[in-house]
């Protein structure tokens, strides 16, 4: 492997960050000291749909918000040759790893407190996105990165499943509407991401456990959400994510609101 990218990226560690039969996440300087500090390098092994996916990234790295993970540097992509040492993104670092990293998920389990916290940050970055018509459309505990120790996140990898081959490493396919089964569905909907979004919160508020298909009916998945009003609310909203289209809520705006009956009362 190749111990600089772009002619600038410099490898500052040997062990990647993360890795998967997709990408592999490095840590990274810069040699021409523009930018101080280490940086995560993702590196897309398997890429596809590379015309499509520079027009998604442009739109990304005009993206402002706060819970939407920085792009530092994403030209390697203007090259369509298909070579993987020249696809790759430079990001932040996330020192308090992901959520779907083991045992990150646990720390939350049955607390709707955080469901409300982590969840609002979430559906701010969405509504952003959806604003300037980017759709993640891969919406995963892995691509929910927090910043450091506390529960402040960022989201990433917006758009990138349109490069890449689904990764049956990190169980994403369960986290996908199933409209999106398939891969063949570019242009899709906001809605998308609201059922993506429900499989998150459950995944968090459950310590980690992912929900097969919609299944908040089988007593092995809803028990945890039955007792206590604002669980019972919870379990009302989920019901509303995690479901057939024509059932589903449409809009992110329309889950925050939903979402800010769960606030603690005073």
């Amino acid at each position: 492997m190749a111990q600089e990218f772009g002619g600038r990226w410099q490898i500052a560690s040997g062990k990647p960050l993360a890795r998967s039969t997709q990408s592999e996440i490095l840590r990274v300087v810069d040699m021409r000291g523009e930018y101080e500090g280490e940086y995560a390098l993702k590196r897309i092994l398997r890429p596809l749909r590379q015309e499509r996916f520079k027009r998604e990234i442009a739109a990304v790295t005009a993206l402002r918000h706060p819970n939407v993970i920085g792009i530092i540097n994403y030209s390697a992509f203007k090259d369509a040759s298909g070579d993987p040492e020249k696809q790759f993104l430079i990001m932040p670092i996330a020192d308090g790893g992901d959520l779907g990293r083991s045992g990150r998920a646990e720390r939350y389990k049955e607390s709707v407190d955080f469901v409300f916290q982590i969840g609002r940050q979430i559906v701010s970055a969405l509504m952003t996105a959806h604003d300037e018509g980017v759709i993640h459309r891969d919406l995963k505990p892995t691509n929910v990165l927090f910043m450091g120790l506390g529960q402040e996140i960022w989201l990433s990898d917006f758009g990138i499943s349109l490069i890449r081959e689904p990764d049956p490493q990190d169980g994403g396919r369960v986290f996908l509407a199933p409209e999106l089964e398939g891969g063949t569905q570019l242009d899709v909907p906001p809605a998308v991401d609201v059922y993506s979004l429900g499989k998150v919160l459950y995944f968090l508020f459950s310590g980690g456990v992912i929900l097969q298909g919609e299944s908040l009916d089988d007593a092995k998945y809803s028990a945890i959400l039955q007792q206590g009003k604002r669980r019972i609310a919870l379990n009302a909203l989920l019901r509303q994510m995690i479901c057939p289209l024509e059932s589903r809520i449409k809009t992110m705006p329309e889950v925050m609101k939903a979402l800010d009956t769960l606030r603690a009362p005073d």
